[in-house]
């Protein structure tokens, strides 16, 4: 699986409520629609000396920034107790699952834009590029079918028991076209997309108006401290 644009790697994908959010998918991706978009948000990656990173998160699950935010914290809480040896792996494989589980549908869609800038205040403007060479702007598609393995993904790279197909831009633009670090972040573009082995996925369009989920960045924080630590 590729890193989100090789900053952000294995961001425990997840986000949003409904209310701050619009957004669509657009197009035909290995023969299918993508589902509707039901919420998003949007998340800071990377802010530091060598640039900044963003995301805009669309997903086909309701109040995707309380979800994903709680699913990462308690999926956290189970790593920390593998790491620290107080449960083994198949005993975390299994909680990892019942949470995920427990707050996220058995199959569904989500979508990663991820624009890079110079710092935080370059993101608004057009003329983003999709391609894979040298992207200032990367799209990246999931679909999930069964429970997200995330403990096998980052230890091993095998997410074993899952059916979660991943797609990436290899061309196509983008348009940022309103960004507030406080509030909305606005874009539209298009992409035509891979499959992990590099094969023609299709062709989609995209558009996105999401607010900041800052509770997903904390708990995301955490994570990367605890598996830098262990």
């Amino acid at each position: 699986m590729a890193t989100r644009f090789g900053v952000a790697a294995l961001a425990l994908a997840m986000g949003a409520s409904l209310a701050g959010c619009a957004g669509s998918v657009k197009g035909e991706i290995d023969g299918k629609k993508p589902a509707a978009v039901k919420s998003g948000f949007w998340y800071t990656a990377y802010d530091g000396e060598d640039g900044a990173i963003v995301f805009a998160v669309l997903a086909s699950v309701n109040d995707y920034c309380t979800v994903s935010t709680k699913v990462l914290q308690d999926q956290t809480d189970v790593v920390a107790d593998f790491i620290q040896g107080r449960i083994d792996e198949d005993e975390a494989n299994a909680e990892i699952a019942a949470i995920s589980e427990e707050h996220l549908p058995s199959e569904f869609w989500e979508t990663y834009a991820g624009f890079l800038a110079d710092d935080m205040g370059d993101f608004e403007g057009d003329g983003y590029d999709m391609s894979g060479e040298a992207p200032d702007s990367v799209l990246e598609i999931y679909f999930h079918d069964g429970y997200i393995d995330w403990l096998g993904l980052f230890f091993s790279g095998d997410a074993q028991g899952t059916e979660t197909k991943y797609y990436v831009s290899e061309s196509g633009g983008a348009e940022v076209t309103a960004f507030d670090e406080d509030g909305v972040f606005k874009g539209k573009g298009e992409a035509e997309l891979i499959d992990a082995d590099g094969g023609s996925a299709g062709d989609v369009t995209f558009s996105f108006s999401v607010k900041r989920c800052e509770d997903y960045e904390d708990a995301l924080e955490d994570f990367y401290a605890l598996v830098a630590a262990g």
